[in-house]
This record gives structure tokens, sequence and C-alpha cells, in this order.
């Protein structure tokens, strides 16, 4: 393809989540995140035309961005026991219950619409590690 597509605009996205999905200084910047991001991934159909569903996952995408979201760190959660032993190395974790911090609903819809679209390999949703 050579040049960057362009998945989807604020217009589109203003019309899949209204107008206040985000504030309008931070539009511009999380589309071009969500293109970038959807520019990653290794489709193998619906791009021509883009399939709605790749427009709706670049919606949503795009307001993870406008939320600090879209590249947010990975947390193992709330530490309520840690146990580290030295001369037989030996180490212990528990989580609190319920404190995991699991994926984000938007990033679950975005892997269910793109997935019927992505090639297998790189770029597959198995490939992610993004939350």
């Amino acid at each position: 393809m050579g040049n960057n597509m362009i998945f989807v605009t604020i217009e589109e996205v203003d019309t899949i989540l209204g107008a206040t999905w985000a504030a309008q200084d931070k539009k511009s910047l999380a589309i071009q995140d969500a293109n970038d991001w959807l520019n990653g991934m290794k489709f193998c159909k619906g791009l021509d035309p883009i399939a709605d569903s790749i427009k709706r996952a670049g919606a949503y995408l795009s307001r993870l961005s406008s939320q600090d979201l879209l590249y947010a760190t990975q947390n193992d959660g709330v530490v309520t026991e840690k146990k580290v032993k030295a001369d037989v190395v030996e180490t212990t974790k528990k989580y609190a219950v319920g404190q995991e911090k699991g994926k984000h609903a938007d990033m679950q819809r975005v892997e269910s619409l793109l997935k019927p679209y992505l090639c297998s390999g790189v770029g597959s949703i198995n490939g992610w590690v993004c939350k």
C-alpha cells in the first residue's frame, strides 16, 4: 500500500459516537493515533471500501486515544502479598481479587470488530499487547 490509509475521520467518529466523544482540541491527534494503530494491523479484507466494522473500531480507538488509554501502561493489579526468598530463588505475588486490570471495554469492542478482517500471524489479535 505504501502510504498510510485513512481508516476513519473526525466526522465519521462524530457520527458513530456522537460529537461529545472527545474535547474538540483532542480529536485530531486521537484520529491520527487511531489511523496509525490501524495501519499497524495486517488486514486481509475489508479495505476496499473500508468496512463499517473497521470504521467503528477506529471510532473506539479514537476515543481510547482521547482518554490517553490507547497505549496505556499495563498494570498487574494491587499487590496484597509479596514474598522473596534469596538462597533457593522463590518469589510469590498475590493480587487482591477484583483489582486486576483487564482490557478496556472499548478495546474488547475493537478486537471483536476487527477479528474477521485480520490475517493470521503478525498483526493478528493474538499479537496484540494493547490493553
